[in-house]
């Protein structure tokens, strides 16, 4: 979603979607990137979205894995909003099918400089020194960094920054087959089916709600997309 308070109609879509179309779930998983940046849970950004949160949760079960734009959010932030947080990658089961559930950027192998930062940017030491520093200058690195990867995307080719198929062949491989895997972060919604080992692969994008709100309900009969009406 990337929501920002600089673009509050962004945030009040969002909530139409938690109060209109959510609580018609038994559960939602919202995949990494709820947030465009997150620089600590003391910073209390979008303290307007801990009750409609709250109050679905009331209804439906909310889980959460954070993405490369937020995954400083932390246990304030769940406790606050009664979110369930998920595991890096996460594998449910639905009417005997497995699914892996993730953000998407590990698939994206191919990325060097992005992955080394990944690795550095998750690392105990790098957080504990990141939320030291006072509000602004976290925000300070916030937009140097985001500054620095949009400059970065300018020189580096479309395949670069999406998936490996070996790394999604490699996760399909580790959680038994027939699995289905459902991803966001590239932005590049789309149904790929391939087949891999003799099975049927299924991989699911989600899109950027920047371009339209969309989201993927998985019931009886299988996955759809969805869009929310503005």
């Amino acid at each position: 979603m990337h929501l920002t308070e600089s673009d509050p109609i962004s945030v009040e879509i969002f909530i139409k979607f938690l109060i209109q179309e959510c609580s018609k779930y038994s559960n939602l998983f919202i995949l990494g990137d709820l947030f465009d940046y997150w620089i600590g849970d003391d910073s209390l950004h979008f303290e307007s979205l801990y009750n409609h949160f709250k109050d679905l949760s009331k209804k439906t079960n909310i889980y959460f894995i954070c993405g490369n734009r937020d995954f400083l959010v932390g246990e304030s932030f769940f406790n606050a909003t009664k979110i369930n947080p998920l595991p890096d990658v996460s594998l449910i089961k639905k009417n005997n099918q497995k699914i892996i559930l993730m953000h998407g950027d590990i698939l994206c192998t191919d990325d060097k400089e992005y992955q080394d930062f990944r690795k550095l940017s998750r690392s105990n030491k790098w957080k504990e020194n990141f939320l030291k520093k006072s509000l602004q200058d976290r925000m300070n690195v916030c937009n140097d960094l985001r500054s620095g990867s949009e400059n970065a995307k300018q020189n580096k080719l479309e395949h670069i920054m999406d998936v490996n198929q070996h790394a999604v062949e490699k996760f399909f491989t580790k959680y038994c087959f027939p699995p289905l895997l459902i991803h966001g972060h590239t932005h590049r919604p789309k149904a790929h089916k391939n087949i891999f080992n003799n099975y049927d692969c299924q991989r699911w994008v989600l899109g950027d709600w920047q371009k339209k709100a969309n989201y993927l309900t998985l019931k009886d009969n299988g996955l759809s997309y969805c869009y929310l009406n503005s």
